[in-house]
């Protein structure tokens, strides 16, 4: 009768190293996007005005600029303007809502953020990189 034996070491090595990874992961993921929505603010906040509309009563004061602020959130940032209209002006997260007024003069904040969002991508892979190679089995 052949017989064999087949021993697996190893296994709580990997399940510890998964579960460093996993408790650090979306926390580290986060930091990284409010650290982008961050450096996302200078740049809405220096987005250019129009120029004034021909016979213009309402005296511009500067408040939208000045209005961007970002916080944390769980699972990464909130960038908002929070000045109260703000929507007619620049538009809602998905672009529209602009007054008929504004279309086609004014910026969208989505559009901004939309070209922005390509900074995001290697903070996202930097952390993701780095969460991998905390997984990495030592011996």
């Amino acid at each position: 009768m052949i017989g064999f034996d087949i021993k697996i070491s190893g296994a709580d090595q990997v399940t510890a190293a998964m579960r460093r990874t996993a408790a650090q992961g979306q926390k580290r993921v986060a930091a990284a996007t409010y650290h982008w929505a961050v450096n996302a603010l200078p740049r809405m906040r220096a987005m250019p005005y129009p120029p004034e509309r021909p016979g213009q009563k309402y005296k511009r004061t500067g408040l939208l600029r000045r209005s961007w602020h970002a916080d944390p959130t769980p699972d990464g940032a909130r960038i908002y303007n929070d000045r109260p209209g703000v929507t007619f002006v620049i538009g809602d997260w998905m672009g529209g809502g602009q007054a008929w007024f504004h279309l086609g003069r004014w910026w969208t904040g989505e559009g901004v953020l939309r070209n922005e969002r390509q900074k995001l991508r290697p903070l996202l892979v930097k952390e993701l990189d780095h969460l991998l190679s905390m997984g990495q089995i030592r011996p």
